[in-house]
């Protein structure tokens, strides 16, 4: 059996679109979003980012299906606090581009794959597709790739900006209870070094819809035979430090 069920499925019409789905909701007028979107699945980086300044909650995006958004003082971007999972990552990033977003970032804690440790931050290069979205979006393929001008252009700024960071791969999976030892030590083994549940179906959605799409992960935990080691978590700002300062690049950064 081919995935998805349909083969091609993502040359198909769909029967019901974002525009239309937003034009119900909100009386037949799409409201606007600035051009660059940061995404966000961590109400401890969420906390981070606010207790850092700048940021105003916006309540006019009810319909958005996203925790919460915020304007960012700049007016040039907008942050977006998801729930976890690349169904409502999907759904969320196609309405920001109905809406005017045409360049999106991850900016998150995910897992390390044995080497990293808890604090190193990375440039997501390529995202393994181990979950369903994004096979709907885009051909089959083992990678989902971020659009390399905006991750180009990131990593420029970041090491202007001082950051110590490397580019690595990253495993997107829809089932955290189901990695097993003989998955870790092969994705370890061909230089993956993260482990989340978003970056490919961003970057698929983002492909689809010719907008750019790119990641920034700040491992918070080690995944090794052992299990799950290492956690960093709380509210100070220290801890996300270097995830603010990410935002705090992408926000200037001009595309």
């Amino acid at each position: 059996m081919s995935f998805p069920n349909v083969g091609e499925k993502h040359r198909l019409n769909p029967v019901i679109t974002s525009e239309q789905d937003l034009r119900t909701n909100y009386g037949g007028r799409i409201p606007r979003v600035p051009r660059k979107a940061v995404l966000v699945y961590d109400s401890d980086l969420e906390d981070a980012l606010l207790m850092n300044g700048g940021l105003r909650l916006s309540k006019r995006f009810k319909h958005l299906l996203a925790s919460r958004v915020y304007l960012a003082r700049s007016r040039d971007t907008v942050l977006v606090r998801l729930a976890i999972g690349a169904p409502i990552t999907a759904l969320v990033v196609e309405n920001l581009i109905t809406m005017g977003a045409r360049e999106f970032l991850i900016i998150g804690t995910a897992g390390g794959l044995k080497r990293p440790r808890p604090g190193d931050l990375f440039l997501c290069t390529r995202a393994l597709r181990d979950e369903g979205t994004s096979h709907h979006y885009i051909p089959d393929s083992p990678f989902a790739e971020p659009d390399p001008e905006l991750s180009r252009t990131l990593s420029r700024a970041m090491k202007e900006g001082n950051l110590v960071f490397r580019s690595a791969p990253s495993w997107t999976i829809d089932a955290p209870y189901t990695e097993s030892v003989e998955e870790l030590n092969r994705y370890s083994k061909e230089g993956i070094m993260t482990v989340e549940m978003e970056a490919a179906a961003l970057f698929a959605v983002a492909k689809a819809k010719g907008v750019k799409a790119a990641a920034v992960f700040m491992v918070s935990d080690v995944l090794s035979e052992r299990g799950w080691s290492g956690f960093v978590r709380g509210t100070k700002p220290e801890h996300f430090g270097s995830l603010v300062e990410v935002f705090g690049i992408f926000d200037r950064l001009r595309i």
